[in-house]
Order: C-alpha cells, then sequence, then structure tokens
C-alpha cells in the first residue's frame, strides 16, 4: 500500500466533502483509518452516562443507561451514537474514493485515542470549575475498531441529498444538475 494522509475528498454533485485521516491505497484496493479523541470513547449503542448531581459540577458515573434512539431515515435502524455517525463519516470517505478512483473498498477502521485525563471516583474523567485535567504520569490509550462499510446507507444517504439539492434549485429558480447514483 502506499499511505497518504489527510487527503480531501469531494463529491461536488453533493455539495459533500470532507478530510481523510489514512487513506491507503493498492492499485486494486484501498483501507482508510481514521483516529479520534473523544473524550468519552467510542459507543456503539445509544445512551448516555447518568451523572452524579450531588457535586458541582456534576461528574459522570460509570453507570450507562441504555437507550433505543436511531438515526434519522434513511438510517433509522442504526443507534443514534457516535459510533455509527463515524462508521458514516468513514462509509461516505470510502464511497467518495471509489467513484473518484473506481477500485473497491476493502476496510475501514477507527483508532480511538484516550487521554489520560484525571479520573472521578467513579473512573470518568474528572471535571471541577475549569473544566477537565491530564494526568501526567497518565499514558494515552489506543484502541482499534474495525468498522462495516455502510456503501447501501451512503447511497441511501445521497438519494435524500440529491433530492433536498433539487428541491432547492427549482425553489430558488436556479438549474438544476443531472444526479446520478
Amino acid at each position: 500500500y502506499v499511505i497518504y494522509s489527510e487527503i480531501g475528498s469531494f463529491l461536488i454533485d453533493y455539495l459533500i466533502s470532507g478530510t481523510i485521516d489514512i487513506l491507503c491505497i493498492r492499485n486494486d484496493q484501498f483501507v482508510i483509518l481514521d483516529w479520534k479523541t473523544n473524550r468519552d470513547g467510542l459507543k456503539f449503542e445509544s445512551g448516555y452516562y447518568k451523572k452524579d448531581r450531588s457535586t458541582t459540577p456534576a461528574q459522570l458515573t460509570n453507570e450507562w443507561v441504555k437507550k433505543n434512539d436511531k438515526l434519522l431515515p434513511p438510517l433509522s435502524h442504526m443507534p443514534d451514537c457516535n459510533g455509527s455517525i463515524y462508521n458514516m463519516q468513514l462509509s461516505l470517505y470510502a464511497y467518495m474514493v471509489e467513484q473518484i478512483l473506481g477500485i473497491p473498498c476493502v476496510g475501514i477502521a477507527l483508532c480511538h485515542i484516550g487521554s489520560p485525563f484525571k479520573l472521578n471516583q467513579y473512573g470518568q474523567p474528572f471535571r471541577d470549575k475549569n473544566g477537565y485535567h491530564i494526568d501526567e504520569n497518565g499514558k494515552e490509550t489506543v484502541k482499534w475498531f474495525p468498522l462495516t462499510y455502510k456503501r447501501n446507507e451512503v447511497i441511501a444517504c445521497l438519494s435524500d441529498r440529491a433530492a433536498k439539492l433539487k428541491a432547492e434549485r427549482i425553489s430558488n429558480g436556479t438549474s438544476q444538475l443531472t444526479l446520478d447514483i
């Protein structure tokens, strides 16, 4: 593979662009990798951590409250969580690269880099009136999440996007672009 970093990608007909963190290309295939540094980590189910409101400011506890929230259509079968959103982001990048280069995506993955925050009594990042603080003696954590390429979901989202853009052009009285999916 030839490895490229910070590669801009776009689908001009949909007015969509983004920056791919890592793009690994061979003549016949490619892989996309992305880095995330969310304070609360990656979740692949909808829900939230309960807060201990007996302290000021309130502290996150280690008690996860699972919810059944879903993303909006056409992704209403996917849980509303950062893992789903990032999966769709990388899937969209993969689709862009497939359209631009004409070769298939054979993998997408996220790498979560966790900062060594000072922790509260629940093992969550401690927050005081000045915000969150790094534990100078702590170590970053690195965890890989291989993801499933959601090509069909990307196509469904782009169909919705094309319809929205067409409606806006008609409403504004501007010329229409022909969009092929």
